[in-house]
């Protein structure tokens, strides 16, 4: 007990778990943070389509279980559109690996942060796009983005 609060340790969980998923204008990981710069927004406006963005990033944050430390784990970012089309010009797939640092305790789930950048992404036409982060072929986290002309207005 600490302070009169009892001190629980975190269920202890089978497979990793997605902590952030948000879309940035630029993210960066150094030493094991994550430093995001204008996060969390949804929405994505243009004069015309289609329509470049310059700088979009997304920024990760996993919760891996102890039991897979020291295991490689395939990853993968798609930018569907409404038809489920990837408008990603490349796949951007990759593999993480967390080790187990002497200051983590036996069991404790281990972190890992991701900054996924990407330049000139086009959207072809307005509507909604899904940002799909899938590992091991599992989708584990999904976010939206709404592209619109300026001045379009949607209702929900």
């Amino acid at each position: 007990m600490v302070d009169n609060y009892e001190v629980k340790k975190m269920t202890v969980t089978d497979k990793t778990r997605v902590e952030c998923f948000m879309l940035c204008d630029g993210a960066e990981e150094c030493n094991g943070k994550l430093f995001v710069l204008g996060g969390g927004w949804d929405q994505l406006r243009g004069r015309g389509f289609p329509l470049t963005h310059h700088q979009l990033a997304i920024a990760i944050r996993l919760s891996v279980p102890w039991n897979d430390a020291n295991c490689p784990q395939r990853f993968r970012i798609e930018s569907l559109d409404e038809d489920g089309n990837d408008i990603l010009p490349q796949p951007l797939e990759g593999t993480f690996n967390v080790g187990r640092p002497a200051t983590v305790g036996v069991g404790d789930d281990l972190s890992i942060v991701l900054a996924i950048n990407m330049v000139n992404l086009i959207f072809p036409r307005p509507g909604v796009y899904v940002f799909r982060l899938l590992v091991e072929g599992e989708e584990l986290a999904k976010t939206r983005l709404r592209a619109s002309t300026v001045g379009q207005v949607y209702s929900s």
